[in-house]
Formats: structure tokens, C-alpha cells, sequence
């Protein structure tokens, strides 16, 4: 039989495995149900673990290995300091205390986020690569079965006519709920208007440029008998074209490691304390920014979505998005994400506005629309970040556009 002061070890061991279990990315997998656990998750999470284990082994062991457990346990300290400082520096959103590059505090309705819709196993790539949805239900959001955020296709009723909203993640509704998306905003608009007929479609994909927004819809386009789209669109072609250039060079991108709360910290002190550097903006100006114009994905994605639609009779419309940076005025929250983005990615306001000026002049006719500065009336804040706005935000784009739509309409 166990000594007593052995049974109360044997006890505190097995506390820790469970405890060691519980916090473990199998733990956290099975408690929450997210699928997928970031890079800065898992890491956090097999420090504590690894600590744990070290303190059990202790418990467990005797004589020369136990001073080697504890060995172990010193060596491991100051790990399990530093991940403890990151998990409080995430619970605070520390990086954006400091120097923010999002405020989701001017959303409406503060329900929380489900967390499913926050982790990676919300999509997942299909056999022609592109990113669809899994089916998820709830807080007012839907998923459907075929992978998008949109109700499933219904036999079309004579003089039925279907829209199709397609887009990046603006149009797909970060962190609002379905009602308050663009295209239900923009059906919502249209059926009032006397357009009983009218169903619009959301096809919007998180991160999706023009070109992925072309490939959905040849997807689905006959799935749900589209006859008019509408890309509102423009805004992941500016980024992506500008990550992709500038992570070419020396600078704050440090692959998996800048996904660390405190490692954002030190980027955006660094960046907040001192202007982009003129070497850096001349780079900009005269190499980078050129050679994105001279390869412009939008352009080019313009002219292929043009033809396709011509080619299959679909009407259509190009809605260029706006986006904080190019917003006249800016206002508590908006001010201080703006200076940010301003200073960590010097330029990108430029890049957009020459984008769209070259997408407005090589476009097709009549097909191209500016949305850049259809906040400018209001000075209440409207963006979350650079991209993503609010409920009335979205109302406001969906007014917009519902004339643009509705010209189009038979």
C-alpha cells in the first residue's frame, strides 16, 4: 500500500494529467470543436503542457531523476512565463491597445462572434481549389451545405429573377450577422422597391480576389439560375498585390512568428515610434508600386469577368469598394487604425487609388462604379479595419448599389 505523502503525489500527478489533457490542442480540439488550432495556439499550448508533464515526472520519480525533473522544470520557467505573458497579451488584444489595426466596437450588435466562424475549419479547399464553407447554423448566421452563406437554390418561378453578390469577406459579412449583409441588405432595398420577383444571392468568400469571385460564379451560376451579378470588388487585389511585393524585401514579416500577439507589439512600437524609412518609400514609389500597376491583377481580372459575362448573357456590374484608407474623414477609432496602416504599410493608400482609377479607365463602359467615398456625408465610424464595416455601413453600400442593380433588372 502507497504511504500517504506517495498517494497524495499519485493524486496531484493525476490532476495535472487532466489538467495537462484539458489544455493540451487535443483538449482545447475536443472543448471548443475548432478543428484547426493556430500556430500561436498550438505553441502556447505545448508549453503549458510540456510544463506540466516536467512537474508530473517530478512528482513520479525519486532520487537522481527527480533533481533532473526539476532541472527540467527551471529550464522550462521562463518559457511558460513568456507564453503566459503572450496569452494575456492576446486576452487584451495588447497589439491593438498600442497601436490598433482593428475596433470591432463600432459593430451593433455585440452578440458574441461564434468561434467556430473565427478558426480556420469553417472552409476548407474543394477539389478545384477553391475555399467553400462547411454547413454551420446558428446566431443568426447560416452556412449552407454547398459552402456558401447564402440560402440553398429553389426552383425558379416564371418571371423569378436571381442576383448574385460576389466579393471578398466585406461581402461575405465579418462579423455581422446574415440580415445585415450587404446582399440581404441590398434584396431587403430591392423587394421594397417593388422587385417582389427578386432574390439576391451572397457569394461572397472570405480573402477572394476578382479572380476567385470569377471561378464561384462559374461554379454556381447555373446551381442557382443567376441571371445579373454584381462584383463588389477590388479590395483583396490591392492587398494581396501589395503583401505579395513588399514581403519580397527586409521587413516587419516573420511567417508563423508575427502571429504572436507580443511579436505584434514589438512590430507596431517599432513602426508607431519612427516613419517608413526614405528608402523604403522610394522603393515604393519607383519600383514596387510601378511594377504592381504594370501587372495588375484587377485590370486583368476585370476584362476576364467582362468576358464571361458577356459570353453567357449575364448582366453585371463592377462595385469598387472602399476601404479606410481612402476615407475623407476619419473619426475616433478610425483615426487611430488609420495611422497605423498608414505607418505599417506606407503607400498601400496610394496603391488602392491608383488601382481603381486604372481599373475605372480600362473597364467596360457604364459597368464600373467608384464606391471609394460613399461614407464621405457621415463622420460616424463605420470601418472595423481596413476592409470590414458595420451594420449601417453595410445599409449605406447596399443603398448605393441598389440603383445600380435595379437599372439592369427586366
Amino acid at each position: 500500500m502507497a504511504r500517504p505523502s506517495r498517494l497524495s503525489e499519485y493524486i496531484a500527478a493525476g490532476g495535472l494529467a487532466v489538467a495537462a489533457f484539458a489544455i493540451s490542442p487535443i483538449g482545447i480540439e475536443l472543448f471548443t470543436h475548432r478543428a484547426d488550432l493556430s500556430f500561436r495556439v498550438n505553441a502556447i499550448s505545448m508549453t503549458f503542457v510540456a510544463f506540466l508533464v516536467a512537474v508530473i515526472a517530478a512528482l513520479l520519480a525519486r532520487g537522481r531523476l527527480r533533481r533532473v525533473c526539476f532541472y527540467l522544470i527551471a529550464w522550462i520557467v521562463p518559457f511558460v512565463l513568456l507564453a503566459g505573458a503572450e496569452a494575456f497579451a492576446i486576452s487584451i488584444h495588447l497589439a491593438d491597445r498600442i497601436a490598433p489595426l482593428e475596433d470591432p466596437s463600432v459593430i451593433a450588435r455585440k452578440s458574441p462572434w461564434p468561434g467556430h466562424l473565427l478558426s480556420d475549419a469553417r472552409s476548407y479547399v474543394d477539389t478545384d481549389g477553391l475555399h467553400l464553407y462547411r454547413p454551420w447554423r446558428g446566431n443568426g448566421i447560416t452556412l449552407n451545405k454547398l459552402g456558401l452563406r447564402a440560402a440553398l437554390p429553389t426552383p425558379k418561378a416564371p418571371g423569378d429573377w436571381h442576383i448574385a453578390v460576389t466579393g471578398g469577406s466585406a461581402v461575405w459579412g465579418w462579423r455581422v450577422l446574415d440580415a445585415d449583409t450587404i446582399p440581404a441588405q441590398l434584396q431587403d432595398i430591392l423587394r421594397r422597391e417593388g422587385h417582389r420577383n427578386v432574390t439576391v444571392y451572397n457569394f461572397g468568400i472570405e480573402g477572394a480576389t476578382l479572380g476567385v469571385e470569377l471561378a464561384l460564379l462559374k461554379r454556381f451560376r447555373k446551381t442557382y439560375s443567376i441571371d445579373q451579378v454584381l462584383f463588389y470588388t477590388g479590395g483583396n487585389n490591392a492587398i494581396d498585390g501589395y503583401l505579395n511585393v513588399t514581403r519580397k524585401r527586409d521587413g516587419p514579416w516573420l511567417g508563423n512568428a508575427v502571429t504572436f500577439e507580443l511579436v505584434k507589439v514589438v512590430v507596431r512600437l517599432q513602426a508607431m515610434n519612427s516613419e517608413p524609412s526614405a528608402e523604403t518609400l522610394h522603393w515604393l514609389d519607383t519600383e514596387a508600386l510601378p511594377a504592381l500597376r504594370k501587372d495588375d491583377t484587377l485590370r486583368h481580372d476585370i476584362a476576364a469577368a467582362t468576358q464571361y459575362c458577356r459570353s453567357t448573357g449575364l448582366r453585371f456590374d463592377f462595385a469598387l469598394q472602399p476601404m479606410l484608407l481612402q476615407r475623407r474623414i476619419e473619426t475616433g477609432p478610425e483615426a487611430k487604425m488609420a495611422r497605423t496602416l498608414r505607418r505599417i504599410y506606407p503607400r498601400f493608400g496610394k496603391l488602392t487609388e491608383r488601382m481603381y482609377r486604372d481599373a475605372l479607365a480600362s473597364g467596360p463602359a457604364g459597368h464600373m462604379h467608384d464606391l471609394t467615398h460613399i461614407f464621405d456625408h457621415t463622420s460616424q465610424p463605420l470601418f472595423l479595419d481596413l476592409v470590414h464595416i458595420n451594420e449601417a455601413a453595410n445599409r449605406m453600400a447596399a443603398m448605393r448599389v441598389a440603383p445600380i442593380v435595379a437599372a439592369r433588372l427586366p
